[in-house]
């Protein structure tokens, strides 16, 4: 098992949820509470969920729910454009991260639900 830190899928979050730390000190104080706090609260789940699923055996479960809030902080993000609390730029840099991260996801559950398929065989 490979360290945490040494994941890319945990490298490439960890910077998306610096991006995302940097962006909402820019939102306006009306929103610091409801959307920025959502964006951090969301960025940071994902990073939990890649740290546990990288220390268990049954990964799916954790991957399966970072994969989920991955979408949730994607809607996030578009929203947060929407209502023009980030510029287009800064949209397309958290959205390239975001799908990124997802498809490294999506390997890593693919991965683990044919390496689950193989044991049962066995």
């Amino acid at each position: 098992m490979a360290m945490t830190a040494d994941l890319l899928i945990f490298k490439k979050a960890y910077q998306l949820t610096q991006e995302i730390l940097q962006t909402t000190k820019l939102f306006p104080k009306s929103q610091r509470f409801l959307m920025a706090s959502r964006l951090e609260e969301t960025s940071i789940q994902i990073l939990e969920h890649i740290v546990c699923a990288n220390e268990v055996k049954e990964k799916l479960f954790f991957l399966s729910k970072a994969s989920r809030l991955l979408e949730r902080l994607r809607i996030l993000i578009r929203l947060s454009k929407d209502t023009c609390y980030i510029d287009f730029t800064r949209y397309e840099r958290l959205c390239r991260a975001a799908d990124e991260i997802g498809r490294m996801l999506g390997g890593w559950i693919k991965y683990s639900s044919g390496k689950k398929n193989r044991e049962d065989l066995s």
